[in-house]
């Protein structure tokens, strides 16, 4: 009998596709996804090797920021390993994977299938358009301070898109986390930027590989330049 996955009717299927980056990330985590653990390939069951971002037609800013929000709204997690990125997905409100019930190597069994564990029923509606101005930091234990977004900035759904995206980057890329500390003073200096400007220098920061946020250089950007002129270094 032919393997197969189930795209599940409900009402966050119906939500994640209005967010087509979102949607065919998820896709192929689903469809690459080891129905069971499995020795060959050192991946648990529900994991998957990602990463060839341009094979879904995604540039890499869309990527990451598709991973980001993928992971805040509790559809799968993602680690970085010598061998690449793995993701696993952490319940079945959008695709069910028909997990091999049985210890045996994946891909040898009847398709018995089995759900997922799933995670609190939150809306994803609620997740993606009431984003809350507060950002728990998730970095070292000894500092369990959130990170406060700024009035100027907290009401723009592209920034705080931006913002989630970059501290993921520098956590789980370039496995520098962004400290409190440093997030407050960034943060201070992108409101007097505004919104539009701060996206352009976070999504120049990622594209780059930069751990740093710089002023956007001249021409990335088609907005005014006055408010870049104000920073002249890195913070």
């Amino acid at each position: 009998m032919a393997l197969f996955i189930q795209l599940v009717r409900s009402k966050e299927t119906e939500e994640l596709m209005r967010h087509p980056k979102e949607f065919m990330l998820l896709t192929q985590i689903a469809l690459r996804a080891s129905r069971g653990d499995d020795a060959f390939s050192g991946l648990a069951a529900g994991e998957s090797m990602i990463g060839d971002h341009v094979s879904i037609g995604l540039s890499k800013q869309n990527y990451r920021t598709a991973k980001a929000n993928i992971q805040k709204w509790n559809f799968a997690t993602f680690r970085v390993t010598n061998r690449g990125t793995i993701a696993k997905l952490t319940d079945s409100r959008v695709y069910d994977i028909n997990i091999s019930t049985s210890n045996t190597p994946a891909n040898t069994q009847p398709n018995t299938q089995l759900t997922l564990q799933l995670t609190p029923n939150n809306n994803i509606n609620n997740l993606i358009t009431n984003t809350p101005p507060i950002i728990p930091h998730r970095g070292s234990s000894k500092d369990k301070a959130e990170i406060i977004i700024p009035d100027v900035l907290k009401d723009s759904p592209e920034f705080l898109t931006a913002w989630t995206a970059w501290t993921e980057y520098r956590k789980t890329e370039r496995r520098k986390p962004v400290s409190p500390t440093a997030a407050a003073r960034q943060l201070k200096k992108l409101a007097v930027l505004g919104p539009a400007a701060a996206v352009a220098m976070i999504n120049q920061s990622i594209d780059s590989d930069w751990t740093g946020l710089f002023p956007v250089k001249a021409g990335n950007i088609h907005t005014q330049t006055n408010s870049q002129s104000k920073f002249s270094g890195r913070f």
